[in-house]
């Protein structure tokens, strides 16, 4: 730390936060030969002395080294503070206030490079992976993906591509949920959030963000997935212990063409909840109930209430009749008929002709308002634009613009 005064010449002591930051600015400002950071560790070291027992000192290395050491969580350092002395070119010591003739750390442009200079490792991160074909040599795409995170103020530390997918880090969850909401317009979106989950469930406590101490949570957690989680720890992408934590009764659900017998009472109960929003007076006729039982309906419950939806806001009112549901066949018998492809490809082709049409029933039920309809939809207006870009390449197989006017609809 350091001493310092008022304009009424009253003495106050800051203390050492900030201090290494304060000093390398005003080294830099004066044009030091050299800036020393005085502290309470030998140095910067090649490991976390609390996790590899026999670390060792790092008597010389490189501005871009250290910065990454700092940022990786080691304590000697705050990542800021070598910046000022980077831009002056001004070589920064680390010494030992308590072994003052230690040799300490030398920072400087010209250390040599070695293959490995040390370890480092950071806790309590996030992955977050996005996948999709459409990425394939399609220009623009990490961009606009890097743009999500811009978007919701949310930094990324690692980054690691593929032609169709790209995995990246982040270490501030507190927009996570936005962020995630808005990459899935681009793909398949994965959050690595096992290891976070697991403590959570084995200790039932958590730490708000922020905040220092955790907190006791007294509560039942009920899960819910479509993936066949058997096979995933087989393939080592969900932890075999989580499972077992959270598997204690298990229900399964079986798909909505495998009960039959609900599909006319849920397809009632969706018409006339959306027939009350959109302040029409709609029925089915017993051949639409017929009609509606021929379907395979891949979706599931979340297809046939998007379908009957889409009656709702676009029909003029009326007894439903087969015909009506004509425009959805094709695309529930495509579905259908996907089991030729791969999983991942048949998921991508139904999601995309899922997507556009929803994009076009929610504009057409807002009157072509760009932003209503991205209000209703509950997605900002740019992941709006990118839905109608891929209906509109569908049909015409032409690009459009990624980004979509400011003002206007």
């Amino acid at each position: 730390g350091y001493l310092g005064a008022t304009l009424q010449g009253v003495t106050t002591t800051l203390g050492r936060g900030g201090s290494d930051y304060s000093a390398s600015l005003l080294g830099a400002a004066l044009e030091a030969d050299a800036i020393e950071i005085w502290t309470d560790v030998d140095g910067m070291l090649t490991a976390d002395p609390r996790v590899v027992t026999g670390a060792k000192l790092i008597e010389h290395i490189r501005f871009d080294e250290a910065a990454e050491l700092a940022s990786f969580g080691a304590k000697v350092l705050h990542p800021n503070t070598i910046a000022p002395a980077v831009r002056r070119g001004i070589p920064v010591f680390v010494f030992n206030s308590l072994k003052p003739s230690g040799k300490g750390t030398r920072i400087t442009f010209d250390a040599p490079r070695l293959p490995v200079r040390a370890i480092a490792g950071k806790a309590n991160v996030v992955i977050v992976k996005v996948r999709s074909p459409r990425m394939l040599a399609t220009p623009g795409a990490l961009r606009a993906i890097f743009e999500v995170f811009e978007r919701n103020r949310t930094s990324v530390d690692v980054v690691a591509t593929s032609e169709v997918s790209v995995s990246l880090t982040v270490d501030d969850d507190q927009h996570l949920e936005s962020v995630v909401g808005q990459l899935r317009s681009f793909g398949d979106v994965g959050v690595e959030l096992q290891t976070r989950l697991f403590r959570f469930v084995e200790e039932r406590a958590l730490r708000r963000l922020g905040a220092l101490s955790t907190v006791r949570v007294d509560c039942r957690i009920v899960c819910a997935t479509n993936q066949d989680l058997v096979a995933k720890i087989k393939a080592g992408t969900f932890r075999e212990e989580l499972f077992y934590r959270l598997s204690v009764v298990t229900v399964k659900l079986p798909a909505l063409r495998e009960r039959p017998e609900d599909i006319p009472h849920m397809a009632r109960f969706f018409l006339e909840r959306f027939s009350r929003r959109y302040g029409k007076s709609l029925s089915g006729s017993p051949q639409f109930y017929e009609a509606l039982l021929r379907e395979r309906w891949p979706g599931n419950l979340r297809q046939l209430k998007n379908v009957m939806e889409r009656l709702a806001a676009l029909h003029p009112g009326g007894v439903l009749v087969p015909e009506d549901i004509e425009e959805d066949s094709p695309i529930i018998e495509a579905a259908s008929n996907l089991s030729a492809l791969p999983w991942k490809d048949a998921r991508e082709q139904y999601l995309t002709s899922f997507e556009s049409s929803y994009a076009q029933a929610v504009l057409a039920r807002c009157a072509g308002n760009v932003s209503a309809a991205a209000r209703e939809a509950g997605v900002d207006r740019k992941t709006f634009y990118l839905l109608l870009k891929r209906e509109k390449e569908q049909h015409t197989g032409e690009n459009i613009p990624q980004s979509a006017p400011e003002s206007g609809e």
